[in-house]
């Protein structure tokens, strides 16, 4: 993981420059994962938000502040969202079942089969061949 270097740039100046932008990523993340149910949006805009923050204070520490645009910072929060990448440098494994990067990936879905017997109120255990 790399470091943040320190900049001349006030912490108070990209700080607030980032809540002015901060909204608009917010829409465009709620509005790209609108159909995960919705502790998983939740956590995809939180995630997405948290990557704009890393990204727009890696700009501001380069002094590249004029080149932040919010659509540019939200797209590319989005993907790293969807692309399994997290802000504290974990990754999700594509070879992992229950992650959803794999699943994308490889096209498949994991679901329960598990039933309740309504008259017993007893579990009945399923499976599909």
């Amino acid at each position: 993981m790399s470091t943040i270097p320190h900049s001349s740039v006030p912490e108070s100046t990209w700080q607030s420059g980032f809540m002015r932008l901060m909204p608009a990523i917010q829409v465009h993340a709620n509005i790209t994962f609108r159909r995960l149910r919705p502790v998983h949006r939740e956590e995809a805009v939180a995630e997405a938000t948290a990557a704009a923050l890393v990204a727009y204070r890696r700009l501001a520490a380069q002094g590249r502040l004029h080149v932040a645009h919010p659509s540019t910072l939200a797209l590319r929060a989005v993907q790293r969202v969807r692309g399994g990448r997290h802000v504290g440098g974990h990754q999700d494994s594509a070879n992992d079942l229950m992650s959803p990067p794999a699943q994308i990936r490889h096209n498949f879905q994991i679901a329960s089969y598990n039933t309740i017997d309504h008259e017993t109120g007893e579990w009945i255990w399923s499976a599909i061949e």
